[in-house]
């Protein structure tokens, strides 16, 4: 169950993702990444990449109030 679940948040969140204007988008990987300036220094490249991403994933399911599916 938990996997059907996350493979339900990851379709609703490209589906926002690719509904959600370009220009809010790349502001919210903008707030992500300035969240995650002070340790950037410590992350390699790839996992930073990572973080951001989900850090913007939970952002836009926070926006459209979206609730924890895994809390349910």
């Amino acid at each position: 169950a938990r996997l059907r679940l996350h493979s339900l948040e990851d379709s609703l969140v490209e589906e926002l993702r690719a509904t959600t204007p370009g220009k809010e988008l790349e502001a919210i990987r903008k707030e992500a990444e300035s969240s995650l300036a002070d340790h950037r220094g410590r992350m390699t490249p790839s996992a930073f990449d990572a973080t951001v991403t989900r850090l913007v994933a939970r952002r836009l399911l926070d926006i459209h109030e979206v609730p924890d599916l895994s809390d349910l």
